[in-house]
C-alpha cells in the first residue's frame, strides 16, 4: 500500500498534474488522520475494558472482605459484648446492689471472665490496595463514597475504641481487680467477710460500670455498622452484575 501510494505521487509529480497532486494529498492526509482516530479509539477502549476488570475484580475482593469481616469479626464481637454485658449485670445487680444469695461458684465464674473481649481485627488489605492505586477506579459515586466512609471512618472509631477500652483495661480495671479479688482458683471458696468486702467495694463497682459502658458503645457500634455493611455488598453484587 505504501508503495503504490509512493509511484502514485512520482508519476503525478512527473506529470506535473498540481492540481491532482493536491487532491491526492488531501486525500492522503485525510487516510491517515483517519487511521490514527481509529487506532487511538481501539487504543481508548482497550484501556477502558481493562480498567473496568481491575474494577470488577477489586469490587469482588471488597466485597469478599467484607463478608468475611461480618461472619469472623463482626457477629462473634456482637455475640461476645452481649454476654459480657448480661454477665456484668449479673454481677452488679444480683451481686453488688441485691446480694440476693448467687452462689460462690457464679460470683467466681463471672469475675474470671470478667474482661475477656472480642478484639476486632478487620480485613483492611483489599482497600489499602485500592487506595494506592486511587479510589476513582470504582466507577459508581455511591459505592465508591460508602466503600471510602466505612473504611475511612467507622472502621478507624470502632478500632478506636476497643483501643481506649483496652486501655482502660490495662491501667484501671485489672490492678484494681488483682487488688481487691485477687486469685480466685475454682473449686475454692472466700470468707463471708472477703465476700462482703469485695461486694462493698465502691472504686470497683464504679470501674466495673465503666467497663460495662466501654462494651456497651462498642456494641452500639457494631449493631449501627453492620446494616451498612449488609448494603454495601448488596450494591456491590448489584453493581457487578453491569459488567
Amino acid at each position: 500500500m505504501i508503495q503504490l501510494f509512493s509511484k502514485m505521487r512520482k508519476r503525478l509529480l512527473l506529470e506535473k498534474s498540481f492540481n491532482t497532486y493536491i487532491k491526492y494529498a488531501l486525500g492522503e492526509i485525510t487516510l491517515v488522520v483517519v487511521g490514527i482516530l481509529i487506532a487511538l479509539s481501539i487504543n481508548n477502549w482497550n484501556d477502558d475494558r481493562l480498567k473496568r476488570k481491575k474494577e470488577l475484580q477489586y469490587l469482588i475482593e471488597i466485597k469478599e472482605s467484607l463478608e468475611f469481616d461480618l461472619i469472623h469479626e463482626i457477629d462473634p464481637a456482637i455475640h461476645s459484648f452481649r454476654n459480657n454485658l448480661k454477665r456484668d449485670s449479673l454481677l452488679l445487680t444480683d451481686f453488688f446492689f441485691k446480694n440476693n444469695g448467687m452462689s460462690q461458684d457464679a460470683i467466681r465464674n463471672a469475675f474470671l471472665m470478667y474482661g475477656s473481649d472480642w478484639n476486632i481485627l478487620f480485613n483492611m488489605s483489599t482497600f489499602n490496595n485500592l487506595f494506592s492505586i486511587g479510589l476513582d477506579l470504582i466507577s459508581s459515586d455511591a459505592i465508591r463514597r460508602d466503600i471510602s466512609t466505612l473504611y475511612n471512618y467507622h472502621y478507624p472509631y470502632i478500632l478506636d475504641c476497643q483501643h481506649q477500652t483496652d486501655k482502660f483495661f490495662i491501667e484501671q480495671l485489672q490492678p484494681t481487680y488483682n487488688e481487691v479479688i485477687g486469685t480466685w482458683y475454682r473449686n475454692t471458696d472466700k470468707s463471708a467477710k472477703e465476700l462482703e468486702d469485695i461486694r462493698t467495694h465502691g472504686k470497683l463497682q464504679s470501674i466495673m460500670k465503666s467497663m460495662r459502658y466501654y462494651t456497651n458503645n462498642r456494641l452500639i457500634l457494631l449493631v449501627k455498622v453492620k446494616p451498612r455493611i449488609e448494603q454495601l455488598i448488596s450494591d456491590i453484587e448489584h453493581e457487578s452484575q453491569r459488567f
